[in-house]
């Protein structure tokens, strides 16, 4: 699947008097990019479950507003809650959900969508569609697999729980450890990286000083460093 930016277009932007909003396309890891990779990456599976926890629940409250007239909203009967649930994991999640990159930073990235506040306020472009789509909606089936249709619509209706509290508990346990490794080896990698660049820097300082003790270009000499003195023997 193709990716493709996601959200107003500049033209819907400027009609409303917005500023356009700035596309920094993120920089797509192998397990991210790769089409044959059917799954939403670990890292982002807690907010991929809420986005689709938000998208039921919302369905779920406008059919039961419907359906209540102009008194209290009424719960759903089975059928109706069956159509919803089927018609989230299918069409309602098109388009809806993908990557951004905050900060003007490719790889500061961040899973945007409906339901999920923090990252769709972000003025950076959005990427989804394709493979996006189709992991969601792979996501969404066995989570459906998972809870049933009727488990889902009671974590939506109980007074003690919410349906994302209900529904994504596992996939955020699954996206936090992730996250961890990932900083772990982001950490462990600065760290070497700091390490090589102060070694680098060590080598080009003993350098120049060598060349400097030297007393002619054409000397050759052994450089004997003390913690006060250098001195140079030919």
């Amino acid at each position: 699947g193709v990716m493709r930016a996601t959200g107003q277009s500049a033209e819907e932007l400027a009609a409303e008097g917005k500023a356009p909003t700035k596309v920094f396309v993120p920089a797509f890891d192998e397990e991210e990019s790769s089409t044959y990779n059917t799954n939403i990456a670990a890292v982002y599976q807690c907010d991929a479950c809420a986005g689709i926890a938000f998208s039921m629940s919302d369905a779920f409250v406008k059919a039961e507003k419907l359906r209540g007239g102009t008194k209290a909203p009424k719960a759903l009967p089975e059928s109706e809650f069956f159509d919803i649930v089927e018609r989230v994991c299918g069409a309602d999640l098109v388009g809806k959900y993908g990557i951004k990159s905050r900060h003007g930073n490719a790889w500061d990235k961040v899973f945007s969508g409906p339901g999920l506040t923090e990252a769709l306020a972000l003025p950076d472009g959005q990427f989804g569609g394709g493979h996006w789509d189709a992991r969601m909606k792979k996501m969404c089936e066995e989570l459906v697999d998972d809870f049933s249709e009727e488990g889902i619509y009671g974590f939506h209706r109980s007074s003690s729980n919410t349906l994302k509290k209900g529904m994504c508990k596992k996939k955020c346990k699954v996206a936090k450890k992730a996250k961890e490794a990932k900083e772990a080896e982001h950490r462990a990698q600065a760290q070497a990286q700091a390490a090589a660049q102060a070694a680098a820097q060590a080598a080009a300082t003993a350098a120049r000083r060598a060349r400097a003790f030297c007393p002619t270009s054409s000397c050759e000499c052994h450089c004997v460093w003390t913690s006060l003195l250098a001195r140079c023997i030919s």
